[in-house]
């Protein structure tokens, strides 16, 4: 996952200009290079196995709780 100017840069297809320019910018700057790798490290963590599978555990949980007590059914889930 890339956010423009944030961990990276979003280039329209066919663009040689711009990755040009982008590229140019990475290569010139090793601290731009830097800041984008620890973001993309960082953004990286949010989909770690184990915080997936803990996130998904707690939403099968509350489903099972709001089966059991009826609460799917008026809701319309």
């Amino acid at each position: 996952l890339v956010g423009d100017e944030q961990n990276g840069f979003l280039i329209k297809k066919d663009d040689e200009a711009g990755f040009r320019s982008s590229l140019k910018s990475l290569l010139s700057s090793r601290q731009l290079l830097l800041n984008y790798r620890v973001a993309s490290r960082k953004m990286a963590k949010k989909f770690d196995i184990d915080d997936v599978i803990f996130a998904y555990e707690k939403i099968l949980k509350e489903c099972s709780k709001k089966s059991h007590t009826g609460q799917i059914a008026k809701s319309g889930f």
